[in-house]
């Protein structure tokens, strides 16, 4: 059990790369079970902040589309990620955090946290949608900056956690599956329409 735990805080301690954040990386039914909200919506502002403490951070105001678990469709949530565009030009870029766009569309695992929402494991929780040639929303996890590891502090490979170009349907079938078998008796939260 200690050498365990050895291996996991030099995991998280020692950097991987200066261009890598370590991020455990759950499969679909525990990242389900972990997450407080999950939903599918659009960013409708960003704003970047400096935090005394904490730093340079993206404040993000989202609509939620379709709400799977702890928002419904129409709800407005405020997501935090670290980074960003200050005014004046300069960047804060942290490794392995999404890059939150006005306009874009979003498929989320959220951790609620004092009232706002950040992704779960960055960029791992937080998958870009975009609308195929055909018309058909489509769901992609960017995973630059993400060194993946299992919970007990393996390394994961990039194609086991890879999502690229999943229906969008798709997805939401699995984890509604997902949330069935976490809340058996709790009807299913209505679809919502994409703008």
């Amino acid at each position: 059990m200690l050498k365990h735990c050895v291996r996991i805080m030099v995991l998280l301690l020692c950097p991987i790369g200066v261009n890598a954040a370590t991020i455990v990386a759950l499969d679909e039914p525990e990242l389900v079970q972990r997450a407080d909200t999950i939903a599918f919506g659009n960013i409708i502002r960003t704003q970047v902040k400096v935090h005394p403490k904490y730093g340079v951070y993206t404040e993000a105001t989202v609509e939620v589309y379709d709400g799977l678990l702890g928002a419904k469709r129409g709800e407005v949530l405020t997501v935090l990620v670290p980074g960003g565009k200050l005014p004046n030009g300069q960047k804060a870029i942290a490794s392995g955090a999404p890059t939150l766009v006005a306009g874009e569309r979003f498929f989320a695992f959220l951790e609620k946290r004092n009232g706002t929402y950040v992704p779960w494991g960055l960029s791992y929780g937080w998958l870009q949608v975009r609308q195929s040639p055909d018309g058909e929303f489509v769901v992609s996890r960017v995973l630059n900056g993400l060194h993946p590891v299992d919970p007990k502090g393996k390394a994961v490979g990039i194609k086991k956690i890879q999502l690229e170009n999943i229906p969008l349907r798709e997805l939401s079938t699995r984890i509604r599956g997902y949330l069935q078998a976490r809340f058996p008796t709790e009807p299913e939260q209505s679809s919502g329409g994409v703008r």
